[in-house]
Order: C-alpha cells, then sequence, then structure tokens
C-alpha cells in the first residue's frame, strides 16, 4: 500500500452576511503541517491564534478572503486570481488558484451563528504548509457550558489527501459530536468520507478516512481535546482540540492532527445542536 500524505482540508462555517460587509474572525484555533515529496516532515498540537476575514457585495457573494493560522501559514483569494465553486450537494464551498487551495461551508447554507472552520494550503504544487483553524464569533464562558444532560452536534468536514507533494486527493465528510455534560466528554465522529483527486471533480466514497474519538474538557473551561484515529488499513492518531460557539455552547468547532510515519491527517470540524 502506497503511503500517502493525508491533509485534511476542512471547510469553514462563518456567520453569514445579509448585504455586503466584512467578517474578521480571530479567537482562533488552529494546527499546522508541512510536507515534501516524501510525506510529512512534520506537524503541531492545536494552538490559540490566527484570523479569518471574508469580504461579500450586496448580492451575498465573497469576494475576498484571508485565513492565516497561529504561525502565520496564509493563503488569500481575491480579485480576479482564483476559481470557485462548491462540491458536496453545494454544502462545502472550494476556492483555489495557481498555488494555494481552500474548502469552506457557509454559515448560511447550514444555518452557523457563531463560528468558522476550515483548512487550507499554500502550496498544492510542491512542498508547503497545510493549516486548519476553527473561529469564532462567540465563544462560549466556560461557566455557560450545561453541566449536565446531553446533546449531540452534527456538521461537516472536509480534506486533502495528498501522496508526496504533487498528487492530491481531496476530501469531504459528515461530522458527529455527541456530548455528555455531566461526564465532560464528547463522542466525536466523522463518517460518509468522500474523496476525488480534483477539487472540483467527482468525488467517490472514501470510509478508510472516516475518524474516530472521545475528548474531554475541564469544568468550567472551554477548550477540550482528545486522541482520534482513522478507520482505514493504516490508522493514523493524532490529537484533536476544539471549543465550544455561541452563549450557551449552541455550536461546536474544532481541529486535528493524525499521523502515522511519514503519513499525516490534518484538518477541522464543526457542527450545531
Amino acid at each position: 500500500m502506497k503511503k500517502i500524505l493525508v491533509i485534511l482540508i476542512l471547510m469553514f462555517g462563518f456567520q453569514a452576511l445579509a448585504s455586503a460587509g466584512t467578517l474578521n474572525l480571530s479567537n482562533g484555533i488552529t494546527v499546522d503541517a508541512s510536507f515534501n515529496a516524501n510525506g510529512v516532515t512534520g506537524n503541531n498540537s492545536p494552538a490559540r491564534g490566527g484570523y479569518f476575514n471574508q469580504t461579500t457585495n450586496n448580492s451575498n457573494i465573497i469576494t475576498s478572503e484571508a485565513i492565516c493560522s497561529a504561525i502565520n501559514n496564509c493563503v488569500n483569494f481575491n480579485g480576479s486570481n482564483y476559481s470557485t465553486g462548491t462540491v458536496k450537494n453545494g454544502l462545502i464551498r472550494y476556492f483555489k488558484n495557481s498555488t494555494q487551495a481552500a474548502l469552506q461551508v457557509r454559515a448560511s447554507d447550514v444555518g452557523w451563528q457563531y463560528q468558522s472552520f476550515g483548512v487550507w494550503a499554500n502550496s498544492v504544487n510542491g512542498s508547503g504548509i497545510a493549516s486548519a483553524g476553527s473561529f469564532g464569533t462567540v465563544i462560549t464562558p466556560g461557566s455557560s457550558i450545561p453541566k449536565s444532560g446531553s446533546a449531540i452536534y452534527t456538521g461537516l468536514l472536509a480534506g486533502i489527501v495528498a501522496e508526496g507533494s504533487s498528487t492530491k486527493l481531496f476530501v469531504a465528510a459528515d461530522m458527529t459530536a455527541g456530548v455528555n455534560f455531566a461526564s465532560r466528554s464528547i463522542n466525536f465522529a466523522s463518517t460518509n468520507s468522500i474523496a476525488s483527486s480534483s477539487l472540483n471533480g467527482i468525488y467517490s466514497s472514501a470510509p478508510g478516512l472516516n475518524m474516530s474519538g472521545t475528548l474531554t474538557y475541564l469544568g468550567n473551561t472551554n477548550g477540550f481535546s482528545g486522541t482520534v484515529r482513522t478507520s482505514g488499513l493504516t490508522v493514523l492518531t493524532g490529537t484533536a482540540g476544539g471549543q465550544f460557539y455561541g452563549p450557551a455552547a449552541q455550536e461546536i468547532g474544532g481541529v486535528f492532527a493524525l499521523r502515522n510515519g511519514n503519513i499525516g491527517f490534518i484538518g477541522g470540524f464543526g457542527g450545531k445542536k
């Protein structure tokens, strides 16, 4: 089985703009991975920082966006230097230019109000860095996270698989996070993974990229983490981290980085109750 570098490019969900305007999000949690022709050469743990800026016109069409991680790995799409479209029944939007790529979800498409998450690659044709980020407009205070009961958050996930630095596979999936607020534990899973060798191509089933794991957080603290792993023949393991969004934890989002030798998997997730 060929070893592959898996760099999951996740989508972004962001607060919808009804008319022309600029959305500036910070309060981010991001993760990064470097890669070359041999695969993953290093990745870091989730860290706070980065930003996501986006501009729309009077027709609510995205005209530019810039996303940066905590280590300042950035991509920019503006003017006439990029192309865009949708995949996964129109829920996930892609952006690409001659060297950079990203997948995202518009909040207005899926009903999110408080967050944005995504992943991006600063190079689609050679060695570079891929980053994933989760950003929000309202971060839930730790004291406002429920202390009892449970909830199921559903959402989306997207990514890039790369064999070395030249051949890439773009990925999208569904996401669920079952939260037990009493035990402060989260059963995280991605399902129905699909993939395509072209960002705007035909996506086929890719169950080996489905993930699962248990995440936990401390009382009165908004920040969870835990171990996640893929379900394929080559099991990738790593750490996921994230936070709740909204005044009363109405939404959830985060990032993760997995690895097995020179095979890596980096991405993010988001959803709502």
